[in-house]
């Protein structure tokens, strides 16, 4: 896992630099420029529009009284897809795009859930009605100190 990062590094560029060279010589050097420009154009308008709708949703749960976890992830999701469509790239521009539409967040947010959850809570084992032995807990060392708030 630690390694995946380094590999997208290395496998996104070359990807991209493919596709360009591949789609570069099928429409010509100003097509492919005025496709990569136009995206990030739309997508940069289409951003701050799913931007704003998400921050009113975020609003509307918030003054309703209820958590917007939901639509922080999808906000965070939006940043991601913003990001990917300025980009130079049509790999990512085609994944940035896909972002924009919550069909495929909430598919997104069903795989992360299914990976990372798992991953979460592996280190926690709830049993009713079970006492934890004292020595199987995990003891933390620390100093504390009282202060006085009239000092």
């Amino acid at each position: 896992m630690p390694g995946l990062i380094p590999l997208i590094l290395i496998i996104v560029p070359i990807i991209e630099i493919t596709l360009f060279v591949q789609i570069g010589g099928a429409i010509g050097l100003g097509w492919t420029l005025l496709v990569i420009l136009a995206t990030a154009m739309l997508g940069a308008r289409a951003i701050r529009r799913q931007g704003i709708d998400a921050l009113a949703r975020t609003q509307a749960q918030m003054a309703a009284g209820k958590p917007p976890v939901g639509e922080i992830v999808h906000g965070v999701l939006i940043l991601m897809a913003g990001i990917l469509l300025l980009t130079p790239g049509f790999m990512t521009d085609t994944l940035g795009f896909l972002l924009l539409f919550p069909a495929t967040r909430l598919f997104v947010l069903e795989l992360a859930a299914g990976f990372i959850l798992p991953k979460l809570f592996s280190g926690f084992s709830v049993r009713r009605g079970s006492t934890q032995n004292p020595a199987d807990a995990k003891i933390i060392d620390g100093d504390y100190r009282v202060e006085d708030p009239d000092d």
